[in-house]
């Protein structure tokens, strides 16, 4: 199937770093038309964001009025760590390899 390119205006001043839907969000435009590609169809829209949701991606999946696949940020950042993975692995009863977690520099 054919699928459509959405670029935001202006995003050639954002960093490179900045993530898309962030800077999707500072585009009025660019929200009004995936909310119009969004619902033009047929077909169910989804948000799937890319390594993990934040802010933005949630903000940017209630303005088009799609579900997010994906976990709630506040939720995905407890586990979004090594020392949160080995506790969902612990409470699944998997094997981890040994060692420490949840070891943190006060100082820093």
């Amino acid at each position: 199937g054919a699928f459509t390119v959405v670029v935001p205006e202006l995003s050639d001043r954002f960093p490179s770093s900045a993530p898309l839907a962030q800077v999707a969000l500072c585009s009025p435009a660019c929200v009004k038309r995936l909310r119009y590609l969004a619902h033009s169809s047929n077909k169910a829209p989804v948000l799937i964001p890319g390594v993990s949701s934040g802010w933005a991606e949630k903000q940017l999946a209630l303005l088009l009025n799609t579900p997010l696949l994906g976990p709630d940020p506040a939720v995905a950042s407890l586990y979004a760590t090594r020392s949160g993975a080995k506790r969902v692995l612990h409470a699944a009863d998997v094997s981890v390899p040994s060692g420490a977690h949840d070891i943190y520099d006060e100082e820093a």
